[in-house]
């Protein structure tokens, strides 16, 4: 388990380089893994500023304030995400109208549902989405979504 590697507090980190040298395995091994045991309830946060790595909060206050970091990353890809759906439903508007020669996605309600939505799901069904997405390789997920 990788929690059982980390170091306690903000200040005291180790990268996900780090860990894949130690564990034998790929980064993308630690990655997955560190979600896994997030969502099983382990406080494993994750500095980016000068420290850069991850760790245990060491008290309610430290994961606070990572919740809090994480909730403006997600406002901000939700702002780009938001951004980006607009140019995609003008580009697709002006390929009906032969402005454009754009091959369109889905529908951008299709691609990402609204953060209202998300926010409302309940952990279970969070958790039954995650199992769903990660159970699945990045070329099936492709052919899922091309064929969707």
């Amino acid at each position: 388990m990788i929690h059982e590697l980390l170091p306690t507090g903000e200040g005291n980190t180790i990268t996900g380089k780090e860990l894949a040298e130690v564990l034998g395995c790929d980064i993308r091994v630690v990655t997955k893994q560190i979600m896994t045991e997030r969502l099983a309830g382990e406080p494993i946060c994750a500095s980016m500023d000068g420290n850069k790595g991850f760790y245990l909060a060491s008290c309610p206050d430290e994961l606070k304030r990572y919740l809090g970091t994480l909730g403006s990353r997600i406002r901000e890809t939700a702002r780009v995400f938001r951004a980006l759906a607009n140019t995609y439903n003008r580009m697709v508007e002006q390929e009906q109208y032969g402005d454009y020669p754009f091959i369109g996605l889905e529908a951008a309600e299709d691609i990402w549902p609204e953060p209202v939505a998300i926010s409302q799901r309940t952990e279970a069904e969070t958790d039954a989405s995650y199992r769903e997405n990660t159970e699945r390789t990045p070329r099936e997920l492709r052919e899922n979504s091309e064929t969707g």
